[in-house]
């Protein structure tokens, strides 16, 4: 092998194996020997509040809860306040400026490290909350058999009782925007019949009554708001399916297309893109006009916003991979090697100092960040092994901080802080082959830009937990692999003085 092949080798498994060195414990959340609920437990549960601070639920034993605040740092990483002295809480909701929680007397804010009583809230449960784009908040309580709906202006004062808004049901889905709220059930077959509140008249009215300013409504099946736009679906007079967005600001529509639940929306260029459960949309808000530039997103993807990018989780047909959206071309690639399993539970991604970070889940969580430059994810640290419980990760970016969670073993799940100048990884140009199947089960066979690559040599592979490293003979570009565990594979081989990278994965 030559020098060169040997150096992309040692910086491979420095990458995967040596990646993790970069990772320092925040502070051990347990107290006395950990178990299963102590710590973050099986799901961080998160938000960053202040500019500089996250505030997280932790437990010492898994049964005394506690508020965390942490700015990624060691020395700012602290418990604020724990339940106690007969006080149970039952409830914990993160929100963007505040933390509420539910006392066995009422509702409290954390307020200068202590809560406080929120008095025009009930104390009943909370089932939605959510806040519109310019910060009107609205919460839905469970009140008998109904559902209550409360609504704030944007400063999160003047919490006031709307009214009745909903039967209390399975498969309620609450949606809001800039010009009010409703919530309806989306089970088809549950014949709903869901009220919508107007901010403007502050009043309750009934879908069917609003949406007869412009149509005839036989039935009505989904309406989802956002901002100042409502996307709704209605069965018309004639019983034909009527699909349409509607500027509820100033009252003008324009036929839409049938969507699945949002994900996320993007402002860009004068374009709102729309990411839902199943297709991606783009909206001219000039005239209201649509297209849809994707038709594969994976039912539980994630969504993150880098730039002029927009990063999904895309299903290929044979696995989930992240794909990403093009705003200004409008077009869309599948990065390569992004397997990132089909979990809906630890899907995350995040932005932090300008480089894309994903967690991929098969038999075990894996952090990796994505090399633009070589088309390729590189490993940093493995967060969990999967022992039949679901583990969600945290992965928040904290100023100079990226913030993570891991759980080595079955008990222990604590947070971390990933430093990435601490791995000291120098990047180095390989060429990307091709591999069919992606999913391999016995056998892989190569290609280089589509054509079949039909050489001879040795190929090493090593996973992508940086644990395994064998070296293999390939044969007209084709690789026996049948020997291999389950999980995602990287193989490095060179020829001449040209050094090549593929990724697969074994089923």
């Amino acid at each position: 092998m030559t020098s060169k092949f040997t150096l992309v080798l040692s910086l491979i498994f420095f990458s995967s194996v040596m990646m993790g060195q970069g990772v320092t414990l925040l502070q051990t959340i347990s107290e006395g020997d950990p178990n299963s609920l102590s710590g973050l437990g099986y799901s961080f549960s998160g938000k960053i509040i202040e500019e500089e601070n996250l505030y997280f639920r932790g437990s010492k034993n898994g049964l005394t809860e506690a508020i965390w605040e942490t700015d990624g740092t060691v020395a700012g990483t602290h418990k604020i306040i724990e339940e106690g002295n007969g006080i149970s809480w039952s409830s914990m909701w993160f929100l963007d400026e505040v933390v509420i929680v539910k006392e066995s007397d009422g509702w409290s804010f954390l307020e200068d490290d202590s809560l406080t009583p929120i008095t025009d809230l009930p104390n009943e449960d909370i089932r939605h909350l959510e806040q519109s784009t310019n910060n009107d908040l609205y919460i839905a309580t469970r009140r008998d058999n109904n559902i209550i709906l409360h609504a704030s202006n944007n400063d999160n004062e003047d919490l006031q009782e709307i009214g009745e808004f909903h039967p209390s049901q399975n498969s309620l889905v609450m949606t809001v925007g800039t010009e009010g709220a409703m919530i309806f059930n989306d089970n088809p077959f549950v014949e709903d019949f869901p009220k919508v509140y107007l901010k403007a008249s502050n009043e309750i009215v009934d879908i069917n009554e609003y949406l007869s300013q412009w149509f005839t409504v036989s039935s009505f099946n989904y309406a989802y708001l956002y901002d100042k736009y409502m996307f709704t679906n209605f069965n018309d007079g004639n019983n034909f399916a009527g699909n349409y967005i509607i500027d509820m600001e100033v009252g003008t529509y324009a036929e839409f297309q049938f969507i699945r639940e949002p994900i996320s929306y993007t402002r860009h260029n004068g374009n709102l893109f729309m990411v839902t459960k199943s297709e991606v949309v783009k909206i001219d808000e000039s005239d209201l006009s649509s297209v849809e530039i994707y038709d594969d997103v994976f039912p539980f993807s994630t969504s993150l916003v880098i730039e002029d990018k927009v990063y999904i989780n895309g299903d290929d047909g044979d696995n989930v991979i992240v794909v990403e959206i093009d705003m200004n071309a409008s077009s869309v690639r599948a990065l390569p090697g992004t397997f990132t399993g089909d979990s809906f539970y630890d899907n995350k991604f995040e932005v932090y100092k300008d480089e894309f970070y994903y967690i991929s889940k098969t038999t075990h969580s894996v952090l990796h960040k994505y090399d633009f430059d070589n088309d390729m994810p590189v490993v940093i640290d493995t967060l969990s092994t999967h022992t039949g419980a679901s583990v969600n990760h945290a992965l928040v970016a904290i100023g100079d901080h990226l913030v993570i969670s891991k759980r080595p073993t079955p008990i222990g799940h604590e947070l971390y802080v990933y430093n990435s100048e601490a791995t000291g990884v120098t990047n180095l140009s390989y060429t990307n082959l091709e591999v069919l199947p992606t999913i391999a089960e016995n056998q892989i066979q190569l290609r280089k830009e589509g054509v079949l690559f039909q050489e001879n040599g040795e190929v090493q592979i090593i996973d992508m937990n940086g644990k395994q490293n064998v070296t293999l003979l390939m044969d007209n570009g084709q690789i026996d692999v049948s020997n291999f565990s389950k999980g995602m594979y990287v193989g490095v081989l060179s020829i001449a003085d040209e050094v090549f990278k593929f990724t697969f994965l074994k089923q």
